[in-house]
């Protein structure tokens, strides 16, 4: 089961952050074509030369063959060192030093061969093939190879010069032999004829001598080559005009996997630090609460936009509210008629207000009479919701509890059944017993007056819905949950903090605050910019003073 957790974190992952993966992987693979098409382009030769000469000898053997291999691994160093790639650069008159064409070449031996491979890479193909030729032509000099074909071609015209000697001489022998044969030796002396026979006879000896030696010469002249040091040229390098750099196909693919294994590497680690609710199993999990509910996006930048339950009333988020308010009102296993619910969240900006109001309006669509309190004395929002006043509201009657709370509750022109009481001015100044008491809104809502004040609405209403200040940051709505039958905290997905959950169930925990569940909501756009009556002391600030007027005055001026 926690492996499957795990693995559904990282999908959750991967889906919340798809458009970061695509962004990475897209813009990768452009750079990758954008830097492969603005390389110039690189051209290859190659030429292949053989060591030693196991094709042309007739008594080879595997120790030449294996002495050939050996050697190939020297010949493949030599080809890359300074007497061949200087005497190529002298050669070419190339425009580089040894030292930048070692750079351009790759020498190796193909594999269980005694055949060398030299490779050269250049801007143009016809100069990469002079450089591969050039480059075996310089080994080749440099190898035992020149010194034997330098032997050879001595010992070749010396014996071509004997040999042509002797031909000349058998065949001025054949001549003679003949012209002996073909005398007519009835013409002759006796003395004649016998010395035409000795003439002959040494003749053919002579011929016969001639034609050893010729033979001899002629078999001398095949000098062997068959060393197993020795190096020749089997297949020229040849230009090609297909340039082997760069590979642009191959090189956008490269970066696109690369830019996806850095996505997702960036992503896993994004999603690590990343200390966000995400989901609502996430939030249950988080605080081991009843999820009471999911409510989706909230779009609008107006108080129509807003209100949804009103809007639309077969809408998917006045569904998701109307499931809440089943939720809420079922019997918890602490309090059975609870009617009084304090609603929270975490910190700023986490939609609790919009999630009063649109409860507070499927509450009244019910039939139910229902009262929204805004006990954000901070930063008050529910008259700016529902298109009310502030001028009078929960502030004046913890002030004055004589005031009647029948006075200060407004009707809501979105449903019959929904009043409010607003939050009204927070009167910053009291003056108790002659002297000046300075007031907060944790102080005001953590008296006496706070629970006379239910008390009253108790008798009106058959739910009251009360809009509580941040938890984290304040101690107002800590103290405001004991007034309360039960406490329901609202987050919002992707923006509150675990962290924060978390505190705020600790806070809410340590007041004995009956805790009944969790709402998790997508963050809204609400573009609202309510005063912050607490800091505006020009508007609130009010000093009361005994002798100075009653509080029906000062009611009145309010």
């Amino acid at each position: 089961m926690s492996d499957f957790i795990e693995l559904r974190n990282l999908i959750g992952a991967f889906r919340r952050m798809w458009w970061l993966i695509v962004g990475i992987v897209a813009c990768a693979g452009l750079l990758g074509y954008l830097y492969s098409i603005n390389q110039s382009p690189v051209y290859s030769a190659s030429t292949t030369l053989i060591i030693g000469q196991p094709m042309r000898s007739p008594d080879l053997n595997r120790n030449q063959i294996q002495t050939s291999q050996e050697l190939g691994l020297t010949y493949a160093d030599i080809a890359r060192r300074f007497p061949v790639l200087d005497g190529t650069v002298q050669a070419l008159g190339l425009d580089m030093d040894w030292r930048t064409l070692r750079g351009q070449i790759t020498v190796g031996l193909v594999r269980n061969t005694q055949l060398l491979e030299i490779t050269v890479t250049a801007l143009s193909p016809l100069v990469a093939e002079a450089i591969a030729n050039e480059v075996a032509n310089q080994l080749i000099l440099f190898s035992p190879s020149n010194v034997t074909d330098q032997r050879n071609a001595e010992t070749q015209e010396f014996v071509e010069e004997r040999l042509a000697n002797l031909q000349q001489k058998i065949q001025n022998g054949e001549r003679r032999l003949k012209q002996l044969t073909d005398l007519d030796f009835s013409e002759l002396s006796a003395e004649q004829i016998l010395g035409a026979e000795e003439e002959e006879e040494a003749l053919e000896k002579l011929i016969t001598d001639w034609e050893a030696n010729y033979s001899a010469l002629l078999s001398s002249a095949q000098i062997p080559t068959n060393s197993a040091s020795y190096l020749e040229v089997i297949e020229p390098a040849m230009a090609s005009f297909t340039p082997i750099r760069p590979r642009t196909m191959l090189n956008t693919w490269v970066a696109l996997v690369v830019g996806a294994i850095l996505a997702v590497g960036l992503t896993l680690f994004l999603d690590h630090i990343d200390d966000s609710v995400h989901s609502g199993e996430d939030l249950r999990r988080a605080v081991d609460l009843p999820l009471l509910g999911q409510i989706v996006h909230l779009s609008g930048r107006n108080r129509n936009g807003i209100l949804q339950s009103k809007r639309d009333i077969y809408s998917r988020t006045a569904e998701d509210y109307r499931l809440l308010r089943s939720r809420m009102l079922l019997p918890n296993q602490h309090k059975r008629d609870a009617k009084t619910f304090l609603l929270a969240s975490p910190g700023h900006g986490e939609g609790s207000s919009t999630t009063i109001t649109n409860l507070g309006l499927v509450m009244a669509q019910a039939g139910l009479q229902t009262i929204i309190v805004d006990a954000d004395l901070r930063y008050p929002k529910q008259h700016e919701l529902l298109g009310l006043s502030n001028e009078r509201g929960l502030t004046n009657l913890l002030c004055f509890p004589e005031m009647n709370v029948a006075g200060l509750l407004k009707r809501c022109p979105q449903a019959p059944n929904l009043q409010l009481l607003s939050a009204g001015i927070l009167w910053e100044d009291q003056v108790f017993a002659g002297g000046t008491l300075f007031l907060t809104p944790t102080e005001l809502l953590g008296t006496e007056k706070m629970k006379a004040v239910l008390g009253q609405l108790h008798e009106r209403a058959d739910v009251i819905l009360i809009d509580g200040p941040p938890i984290v940051p304040y101690a107002d709505t800590s103290v405001l949950s004991i007034w309360v039958d039960s406490v329901v905290l609202v987050t919002s997905l992707k923006r509150t903090k675990h962290a924060e959950v978390q505190q705020a169930l600790l806070n809410l925990q340590q007041a004995n605050a009956d805790v009944i569940g969790v709402v998790a909501r997508s963050a809204n756009r609400l573009h609202f910019r309510s005063r912050n009556i607490f800091q505006i002391p020009q508007l609130a600030r009010k000093t009361i003073r005994n002798d100075s007027s009653s509080p029906a005055a000062i009611e009145a001026k309010t």
